[in-house]
C-alpha cells in the first residue's frame, strides 16, 4: 500500500488523496485525520529533496545546462550569470535557424 501522506520541508504534510497541503495546525481537522492515521501506525513518505540544493550548487547545475545546450546547437557558452548573454545565444541561433531556412531576419 503506497502512503496517503508525503512530510513537507517547510512543515505539514501534503495528502495524496485530497491533492492538499495540510498544515500543522491541531484546529484544522485534515490535520487531527492526519494524526489519527498516524497514530493506527501508519508512516507518510519522507520529504523530497528535490530542488532542495543551495544556492551556489543550483546557480553550477543551472550553468552546466546553458553550457551543455550551447554546446549542442554550437554556439559560445554565455558568462555564467548573464541573462542577457542566454538571451543573446539563443537570439544568434534563431538568427542562423532563420539564414538557413532563407528568411531574413530583424534585430
Amino acid at each position: 500500500m503506497t502512503a496517503r501522506y508525503q512530510v513537507l520541508q517547510r512543515g505539514g504534510v501534503w495528502d495524496f488523496q485530497t491533492r492538499t497541503t495540510i498544515p500543522p495546525d491541531r484546529s484544522n481537522a485534515a490535520w487531527v485525520e492526519y494524526q489519527e492515521w498516524l497514530t493506527g501506525g501508519n508512516t507518510p513518505l519522507p520529504p523530497d529533496t528535490v530542488g532542495m540544493d543551495d544556492l551556489a550548487t543550483a546557480k553550477r547545475k543551472r550553468q552546466d545546462e546553458i553550457d551543455a545546450y550551447a554546446r549542442a546547437i554550437y554556439v559560445d557558452t554565455p558568462e555564467p550569470d548573464s541573462i542577457v548573454a542566454v538571451v543573446q545565444m539563443l537570439r544568434q541561433r534563431q538568427q542562423e535557424a532563420l539564414r538557413e531556412a532563407g528568411q531574413m531576419t530583424l534585430i
